[in-house]
């Protein structure tokens, strides 16, 4: 397939080299993490809108994310005790407790 051709208004045919001293640096690569975008694009939506791009938010703030990996770290607990035989079988209180929990955590994912 051929690639479509751009006016010669469009075509990016400069470039430009920066230094940034390590404050700068910094600066912006936190800018480039918290946008998860690259400095060419940053620069060019500075030159041409005068703004930087909105960071994204993450799917999970993160006392959710630390609620479910308790979660998940007791589950494993469990299920090992119950391939070691140490347990017979599964607590239905338990079983009811993970699953609203999950729901908890299903709707906090869901509400972003």
């Amino acid at each position: 397939m051929k690639e479509k051709k751009l006016p010669i208004e469009e075509k990016r045919i400069y470039e430009i080299k920066i230094r940034l001293n390590r404050k700068e640096k910094y600066k912006l690569d936190q800018v480039l993490t918290d946008c998860r975008t690259h400095a060419p694009d940053v620069f060019r939506r500075l030159l041409m809108k005068n703004n930087f791009p909105k960071a994204k938010s993450p799917m999970l703030d993160i006392n959710t994310y630390y609620e479910l990996r308790k979660i998940g770290v007791n589950v494993n607990q469990y299920v090992k005790a119950l391939h070691q035989s140490k347990l017979k079988e599964m607590d239905i209180a338990v079983l009811n407790e993970l699953n609203s929990l999950l729901k908890i955590l299903r709707s906090k994912i869901i509400s972003r």
